[in-house]
Parts: structure tokens; C-alpha cells; sequence
């Protein structure tokens, strides 16, 4: 089969499905049916924005005994990276102090609500912007307040995204005390080139140094986000990745083709001819296929579409949380999730959107969380999905078998992805769905 360029995210992926299911209803004459706030038209941020419904009531209502997170986002960064326009700031210590009063706030506010009240949270994860570039005397205040408002189940996940260069001995101890056991940090790059292209702090060699120190002192889950395909990357670059993951014995990687984003440091760069840069997809698929399969070789397993893991050693919960349709509790300004059903999104301190329960896109969120684990099982799909057969699907499975991209499993029935599978696998999730809701109409 054909592909027409890569979806790199599954934020795309989750785009196309959006798209697809606006198309469906805007010839069946309903209203638009958008999966997340962030791909919302004006006019459904309008109609979600003037919902009687609030925040507050919401958090007076007792959620069902589900598994449960809370996503708490920081958007400043003390250092933008070259590729990255999104919705993060510059920080000084004067902002950053007066957003972690207000997390203060926040906290104490929600701490009795009988939401939160009502039972444990199973995982918690903090992302940015970089949450760990607040101060040390703001991070000595806010995490044990959070210790302090929230109940942690056994066994919870509670992880902080990161760099390298703010992550000082006071703000791990800080962590370790208070129950952050999962460190997720973006290197992007352990190599001199790669992190000066990058926009990265400290070059290769100390990035490395610092990372063996973190080790040394976080007793947990320790992953990283690496890029791949990015600006004068040649093989030998991508080779001494490898050689300083197998020699680091790293977690698990999130492991990503570069996505420029426009208004970017390399944005610019590029559309005014300072940088040259063309990427095929082709030579995108060698160096994803050349990594991935490197990996497996040293005993990393695909979790998802862009996360390998050392067995036992990265569960990525919050994940699973998403795609399983369980609540979301989301704090902070930027902040997206989903609360006794409903999709909320907080703009800043004073908007927030909140969109009521869509059953037909919370099933295709299962089907995506599905097929971003790689599970091509035609059973288990056509079960999520109403109205077609078994048949119908495999017949799908069968075509992308058939190119290569699949191959079937003889412990379970399922499809398993081949390296050219994971490569192209959010474009298989679109092509999937976008016959399904065909079929369908």
C-alpha cells in the first residue's frame, strides 16, 4: 500500500481521526465531533467555553472506582529548544515564582473537594515546559503540598519531565521524598552535533556525565526522549546514540523523527535559506529502522509507537490512562485531560473549556490507544468498534500483512508490527479508522 507521507505523532493521529469524524457528521448534518480541545473549532471552543457547566462542579461529584491520573502542566522552559514553538515561555525567576504560588493555590483549593477526596490517584505526571525548572525553595514547597492534598495508590506512577542541566541533588532528594518515581528527560541527543543543532545544553560528553550522576541518585525509572533525522545527523551520529544508550543501560526511550515546528529557531532558519534541510521519508525509515532495530537487539521491547523499554523496567501508565478513557484530572494553565467524562481544557487562570462526554469518539480513542500498543488482533478491534464483522477487518489486516507490515503472532492470533510497521504505524491507525467510519456512514 501507498503511503502519502508520514504521521510522526499520534497527536496527528488523533487530528485525522477528529477530521474524519467531522467529515461523517457534517454529512449526516450533526454538530462537529472533535476527540481534544486543542484541535477544536472556533465555534465548539465558543460553545464549550459557555457550557454552564464549571470546573467546580465537576470536582463536587464522586468519580466511579476506575483507575485515575492527574496531569499537571508548567509551560516555561528556561531554555527553548531549536525545533519547539509550542505553548511554553521564557522563564524568569520572577514568572516562574508567581506560577508555582498559584500551583499552591490550585492544590489547597482541590485538596477536599469530594472528587478528589473520594479515593486514590494512580498516576500523576508533570509536563511542560519543563516542570523541574522551578527554584529549589518553590520545588521544597510545592511537591510535599502535593504529597500532602492528594492519596497515591500503591504501586502509582508519578512522573516529572525534565532536563538535564536544572535537575539539581536538592530537587531529586526533594522527588524521591515526596513519591516521584518516574524521571522522563529530554536529551534529544547525547552527541556534541545533535545537541548544538538541537538547542541543548552541555555538550555530549557531559550530558552523558550528568546522566550517570541522575543514576547514581534517583532510585527510579529513568527515561529518556531522543530525536532522530534531524539537521546534518549522519549515520556515525546515530551509531554513537546507540553505543551511549547500550553503555548507560537507559530505562526506556521515547524515541522520535524530528517534527519542526513553524515560528521555530529551525523553522526560520530553514524558509530563509540559512539552513538547508531536506527530508524524505525514506531516509527517515532507515534511521528509524536502523535505531528501533538496534534496540531490539540489545533486549529493548516496543511498548508503543515511539517507546521501547527494558522488560519490567517502564510501564508508562499514564499512557494507558489516556487511551483507556479514564479520567484525566488536568491543573494548570495549558492543561488538557478529562473529568467524570468530561473533556476539560484550561486555557489559563481564568478559561476553561469543558466539552460533554462523545461515545463514538471515546471509542475511537480505545482503537487508537490499541493500535499505538501495536495489537493488530481482529478480534479485539472489531470488538470496540459496532456494526462490522470480523471479516471486514481482517481483511484490512490481511493488506497490510500482505505489504510487509504486520506479521502474525502464533501465540495469541494477533498481528505483530514489523520495523517498516512501526514506521508507518499512525498512518495504518488513520487508514484503519478512516475506512472504518467509511464503512460505517
Amino acid at each position: 500500500m501507498k503511503m502519502n507521507g508520514r504521521f510522526r505523532s499520534h497527536h496527528d493521529t488523533q487530528a485525522a481521526v477528529s477530521k474524519a469524524l467531522e467529515n461523517k457528521q457534517g454529512k449526516s448534518g450533526g454538530p462537529p465531533n472533535r476527540t481534544l480541545p486543542r484541535e477544536s473549532s472556533s465555534t465548539e471552543m465558543k460553545a464549550a467555553m459557555a457550557n454552564s457547566l464549571q470546573f467546580t462542579d465537576l470536582l463536587a461529584m464522586i468519580p466511579e472506582d476506575h483507575p485515575r491520573g492527574l496531569y499537571l502542566h508548567l509551560p516555561y522552559c528556561d531554555r527553548i529548544c531549536s525545533f519547539c514553538n509550542m505553548r511554553r515561555e521564557q522563564s524568569t525567576g520572577e514568572n516562574l515564582h508567581a506560577y508555582a504560588r498559584h500551583l499552591n493555590t490550585v492544590f489547597s483549593s482541590i485538596s477536599h473537594t469530594p472528587y478528589v477526596r473520594s479515593r486514590p490517584f494512580d498516576v500523576l505526571y508533570f509536563g511542560g515546559g519543563t516542570p523541574s525548572v522551578l527554584s529549589n525553595h518553590d520545588t521544597s514547597q510545592l511537591y510535599p503540598l502535593i504529597r500532602k492534598s492528594l492519596e497515591l495508590a500503591p504501586g502509582h506512577e508519578w512522573t516529572v519531565e525534565s532536563t538535564l542541566h536544572n535537575l539539581t541533588d536538592e530537587k531529586l532528594r526533594i522527588f524521591s521524598d515526596c513519591g516521584v518515581n518516574r524521571l522522563s528527560i529530554g536529551i534529544q541527543s547525547f552527541t556534541d552535533n545533535g545537541r548544538k543543532m538541537l538547542g541543548r545544553s552541555g555538550d555530549g560528553a557531559w550530558a552523558r556525565r550528568k546522566f550517570e550522576t541522575i543514576r547514581g541518585r534517583f532510585d527510579g525509572t529513568v527515561a529518556i526522549d531522543l530525536i532522530y533525522s534531524w539537521p546534518g545527523q549522519s549515520q556515525e551520529h546515530l551509531e554513537r546514540d546507540i553505543q551511549y544508550i547500550r553503555e548507560l543501560d537507559i530505562d526506556s526511550i521515547s524515541f522520535y523523527s524530528l517534527m519542526i515546528h513553524p515560528g521555530s529557531t529551525l523553522s526560520n532558519d530553514i524558509d530563509s535559506g540559512r539552513l538547508l534541510f531536506e527530508k524524505t521519508d525514506e531516509y527517515d525509515r532507515q534511521m528509524h529502522n536502523r535505531f528501533y532495530e538496534s534496540m531490539l537487539a540489545q533486549g529493548y521491547e516496543l511498548l508503543e509507537l515511539t517507546k521501547i523499554v527494558k522488560p519490567g523496567r517502564d510501564s508508562y501508565r499514564y499512557i494507558d490512562i489516556r487511551y483507556q478513557n479514564c479520567d484525566l484530572l488536568p491543573l494548570g494553565n495549558g492543561a488538557g485531560g478529562r473529568v467524570m467524562g468530561h473533556r476539560v481544557y484550561h486555557m489559563d487562570a481564568e478559561r476553561t473549556m469543558i466539552s460533554p462526554p462523545k461515545q463514538e469518539a471515546d471509542r475511537y480513542n480505545l482503537l487508537i490507544g490499541l493500535l499505538q500498543f501495536g495489537n493488530y488482533h481482529a478480534e479485539k478491534i472489531a470488538s470496540i468498534l459496532s456494526g462490522l464483522s470480523f471479516e471486514f477487518i481482517e481483511n484490512i489486516l490481511s493488506e497490510y500483512e500482505s505489504a510487509g507490515l504486520l506479521s502474525r503472532s502464533d501465540d495469541d492470533g494477533a498481528r505483530r508490527l514489523s520495523p517498516d510497521g512501526v514506521f508507518w504505524g499512525n498512518n495504518l491507525a488513520v487508514d484503519l479508522i478512516e475506512r472504518v467510519i467509511e464503512a460505517q456512514d
